[in-house]
C-alpha cells in the first residue's frame, strides 16, 4: 500500500516565509484573525489580503460560529474593526444571528461608525443597510442617553451626524430631538444640558470647562488650569493616552496634581474596567521617560494590576520567545495610525508576565540562534519585558528552543511558544512533508515528558502554525489578558481555544 497516499498524519503547507507549516482549520483560522487582524500591513501580509482571507473564512464557517467569533473578538479580544466586519458579514447571511449579535458588538459610537463605514464600503457585498440594520441603528441612537451623544460626535468617516442623516431616527423626547438636530447642523431651541453648557463655553471659554470629551475642548487654546481640570476628569484610558500632552501643558508642575493622577493610574477597578491591553501600558511606560517618577511608577503598578489575574502554572515551565526580525513589525500592522509597539515587545511582555507569576520559568529567546540573557523574576513586568525586547535578532527557527530543551533532556510540564510562526530556517523544503521541525522536536520532548503540554501563542493574523492542534497542543492568538485564562483552562482541564469561542452566548 502507498502509505503516503493513505496517511492519516497532518501534511504541511508553505507559510508566508517559505517554510513548512500546518494549515489551520477554517474555524481556527477565523478565530486567529478575529483577535489579531487590525487591517494594517504586517511583515508578510498586507491589509487587503487580511480582509479577503477573513471574508473567505467567514463564508466557510457556520454563521453561528461567525457570530461567536465576532462577540469573542470584541468582549475578550478587545478588538475594534474585526468585530464589526464579522457583524457586517452576518447581516448578509443570517438576520436573526445578526440581530442578536449587533448589541453585543456595537457597544459604543466608535463601533457603530465602524459598522456603518464597512457596510457603505461594499466590503461585504452590500452598500445599503436594508431594513433590519437601519432599525437596529435607529434603536441604538434612540436608546442612547442624549447627553452622551455629544461625546459620541467625536470622530469622522462617517460622523455620528452622517449616520443620523442616513437612518432618520425618531426622537423620543424634545431633548433628544434637539441633540439629533445639533448633530446634523440644525439649530434647536431645546438641547440637553451638556450641549448647552458646551456651546456657552465655546462662546466664552472659562477655566471651568464642561464635562465633555477632551477632543471637544482642545480645539480651543486652553490654560494650564483648564488642562488640569480635564486631566482630573479623564477616564483611565484617556489619561494613559494623553500623559505627554498633559506634561506639555504643564499639568505635572503641581506635585499635588501629579500625585492625584498617579493614584488614578493605579486604580485597580478603573484599569480592569478600561479593557486595556497590557501592551498599551507598556507602550505608555516606554514613551514617558521624561515624565515625573510618580507617573512612571504608577504605570508599573498599573501593569502589575492589569496582569494580576494571570494564573500561576504548576510544574516546570519553559517559554520560547521569538526575537527574530519579523517580530519587530508593529503589533497592529503598518498603516496611517498604528501602534508603535512591536510584536516582539508584546511577546516579551507575555514572557515577562509568565516569569513573574512562575519564578522558576526558563525563558529561551531565539531567532536563528539563542542569545544569552539573565533575568531577575523579582523585577517589575515592564523591566523584564524591556530587557527581553532589546535582544539581538536574526532569521526564524521555531524548532530551536524546542531542540534546546530536548537536547538537554529537561523536565517540562508546559512549553509556551510565543511567535509569529513564520519559521523558515532548516525547514523542510518540499510541499506535503508530514512534520515541521518544530513538531519533530516536540515529539522528542514528549518521549521524556509524556504528560507535557505545549501552548503556541501567535500574535499575528496567521492561518498556518508550526505545531498543529491536538490533545497536547493548544494554538491560540491574541494579545489581551484573556489569553492567559484560556491557557489556564487548557493546562487544567484540556479546554481548547475553539471551545472557549464556541461557549460564547449569542
Amino acid at each position: 500500500m502507498n502509505t503516503e497516499l493513505f496517511s492519516t498524519q497532518e501534511k504541511t503547507v508553505v507559510n508566508h516565509a517559505g517554510g513548512a507549516a500546518y494549515a489551520k482549520s477554517a474555524e481556527e483560522a477565523l478565530a486567529q484573525l478575529a483577535v489579531t487582524a487590525c487591517f494594517g500591513n504586517t511583515y508578510y501580509v498586507d491589509a487587503k489580503e487580511q480582509l479577503d482571507e477573513v471574508l473567505k473564512l467567514a463564508k466557510q464557517c457556520d454563521p453561528k460560529f461567525v457570530a461567536q467569533a465576532a462577540i469573542y473578538s470584541r468582549k475578550k479580544g478587545y478588538m475594534k474593526d474585526m468585530p464589526v466586519l464579522l457583524l457586517a458579514h452576518l447581516s448578509t447571511v443570517d438576520k436573526e444571528l445578526f440581530k442578536a449579535t449587533f448589541p453585543k458588538v456595537v457597544d459604543n459610537a466608535r463601533m457603530l461608525r465602524g459598522f456603518v463605514q464597512i457596510v457603505r464600503s461594499n466590503a461585504v457585498g452590500r452598500k445599503s443597510f436594508g431594513s433590519l440594520p437601519k432599525k437596529l441603528i435607529r434603536k441604538w441612537l434612540v436608546d442612547r442617553d442624549p447627553n452622551r451623544l455629544l461625546d459620541d460626535s467625536v470622530g469622522n468617516t462617517p460622523s455620528l451626524g452622517d449616520i443620523v442623516k442616513m437612518v432618520h431616527p425618531v426622537p423620543a423626547t424634545k431633548e433628544q430631538e434637539g441633540a439629533f438636530g445639533y448633530l446634523i447642523g440644525k439649530d434647536k431651541e431645546i438641547l440637553p444640558p451638556l450641549f448647552k453648557e458646551y456651546e456657552q463655553w465655546k462662546r466664552n471659554p472659562t477655566d471651568q470647562t464642561p464635562k465633555v470629551s477632551t477632543r471637544l475642548l482642545t480645539s480651543a487654546e486652553l490654560t494650564t488650569e483648564q488642562w488640569t481640570q480635564i486631566a482630573l476628569r479623564m477616564g483611565w484610558q484617556e489619561l494613559r493616552m494623553n500623559l505627554n500632552s498633559l506634561d506639555k501643558h504643564g499639568v505635572f508642575l503641581s506635585p499635588g496634581i501629579t500625585r492625584k493622577l498617579s493614584e488614578k493610574l493605579q486604580d485597580a477597578e478603573a484599569i480592569h474596567r478600561s479593557r486595556v491591553f497590557p501592551y498599551q501600558i507598556l507602550q505608555a511606560y516606554l514613551s514617558t521617560e521624561n515624565l515625573p517618577n510618580l507617573i512612571q511608577q504608577a504605570l508599573q503598578v498599573a501593569m502589575e494590576v492589569a496582569v494580576e489575574n494571570v494564573p500561576k502554572f504548576e510544574g516546570n515551565i519553559v517559554v520560547g520567545l521569538d526575537v527574530s526580525g519579523s517580530m519587530h513589525s508593529a503589533i497592529t500592522g503598518s498603516r496611517a495610525v498604528s501602534s508603535k509597539t512591536t510584536c516582539l515587545q508584546v511577546a516579551a511582555l507575555i514572557s515577562a508576565v509568565i516569569l513573574r507569576k512562575n519564578q522558576e520559568t526558563k525563558i529561551i529567546p531565539f531567532s536563528d540562534s539563542i542569545p544569552k540573557v539573565r533575568l531577575n523574576p523579582l523585577d517589575s513586568v515592564t523591566t523584564i519585558a524591556n530587557v527581553l525586547s532589546k535582544l539581538p535578532s536574526g532569521g526564524t527557527n521555531c524548532a530551536l528552543p524546542l531542540a534546546s530543551v530536548a537536547n538537554e533532556g529537561q523536565k517540562v510540564d508546559a512549553f509556551v511558544l510565543v511567535s509569529d510562526n513564520e519559521s523558515w530556517i532548516n525547514s523542510p523544503s518540499y510541499y506535503n512533508y508530514y512534520r515541521t521541525n518544530a513538531m519533530d522536536e516536540w515529539l522528542r520532548i514528549k518521549k521524556k515528558n509524556p504528560k507535557a503540554k505545549l501552548i503556541n501563542i501567535d500574535l499575528t493574523p496567521n492561518t498556518t502554525t508550526q505545531l498543529h492542534s491536538q490533545s497536547d497542543i493548544l494554538n491560540i492568538g491574541g494579545f489581551s489578558d484573556n489569553v492567559f485564562e484560556v491557557v489556564r483552562s487548557f493546562l487544567n482541564d484540556d479546554t481548547k481555544w475553539i471551545d472557549a469561542v464556541k461557549a460564547i452566548e449569542v
